[in-house]
């Protein structure tokens, strides 16, 4: 994410140097036409690899230095509590190698009658992202522990792309609200 940050830092500056005007105060339009368009070039260069580093559109399977992901998807009690699988927003690619992943209690799950509710969430196969908590009346603010948890025997690896699936147990949940946090390489 700092790197992201510092070349949109980067790119703005060097728009505003190469359309605007230099720091002596020369207006751009006296500046050579092939300053210009080498510094449009290299402004090019740097929003397209800033644009594959977050489409995760750049080679995964070359050698040099990569980098984790992070899929944040949120999920909503209130409106998909039902008893069942549901579908999120979030989606990992074919290929991912989930190393991490992790819920964030933002609002208090609350089930039909005060039964204990439980949610796993999965990629591919059940409970393999979180397995069946209870979650039924826990805190805001409340961290749990997915699956994966970071060490290399704990790793899934996902065998194509899947969206992110919600299973509700044991009750029906009337209120609340999860945030699921999945951190991945990609593994082709």
């Amino acid at each position: 994410m700092k790197l992201i940050l510092f070349l949109a830092a980067t790119i703005a500056a060097t728009v505003a140097f190469a359309t605007t005007t230099i720091p002596t105060g020369i207006p751009a339009a006296t500046v050579p036409s092939a300053f210009r368009a080498t510094a449009i070039s290299k402004i090019n260069s740097l929003v397209t690899a800033v644009n594959e580093m977050q489409s995760g559109a750049a080679d995964p399977s070359a050698d040099g230095v990569s980098h984790s992901r992070i899929l944040r998807t949120h999920y909503n009690l209130a409106t998909s509590g039902s008893v069942g699988d549901h579908d999120t927003s979030g989606t990992l690619p074919s290929g991912a190698l989930v190393i991490r992943s992790y819920s964030y209690i933002d609002t208090i799950p609350t089930t039909v009658g005060g039964l204990s509710g439980t949610v796993a969430f999965y990629c591919g196969s059940g409970g393999n992202l979180m397995a069946a908590t209870g979650v039924s009346g826990s805190a805001v603010g409340t961290l749990i522990e997915g699956m994966s948890t970071g060490a290399a025997s704990a790793y899934k690896k996902m065998s194509g792309a899947c969206t992110v699936q919600a299973a509700v147990g044991a009750a029906a949940f009337t209120a609340g609200k999860l945030t699921l946090w999945v951190e991945y390489v990609i593994n082709n």
